[in-house]
């Protein structure tokens, strides 16, 4: 998928959509093109936690999935899980 967060462009596959303790929609995905706002996305990627809310121009794009690197991902970062990939 593709969508704009923090004025910059995302690629990214989505894994799980959830809630955060506070019940606010939440994503998590694996971001392997586009920018970020923090630090340069590195060259194999890196997971996404996103707020539903915060995704401008969202779309599906052509690109292949991207499992990410297993065992990384935190189980804590959303804790009510509704989809999972």
């Amino acid at each position: 998928m593709t969508a704009v967060l923090d004025e910059h462009v995302r690629h990214f596959s989505p894994h799980v959509l959830g809630r955060n303790f506070d019940a606010k929609p939440l994503g998590l995905g694996f971001q392997y093109g586009g920018s970020r706002r923090t630090t340069p996305l590195p060259a194999g990627g890196d997971w996404l936690l996103f707020a539903v809310a915060d995704l401008q121009d969202l779309s599906f794009n052509t690109d292949p999935w991207h499992p990410g690197p297993p065992g990384e991902r935190r189980p804590d970062w959303i804790a009510k899980i509704e989809v999972r990939a």
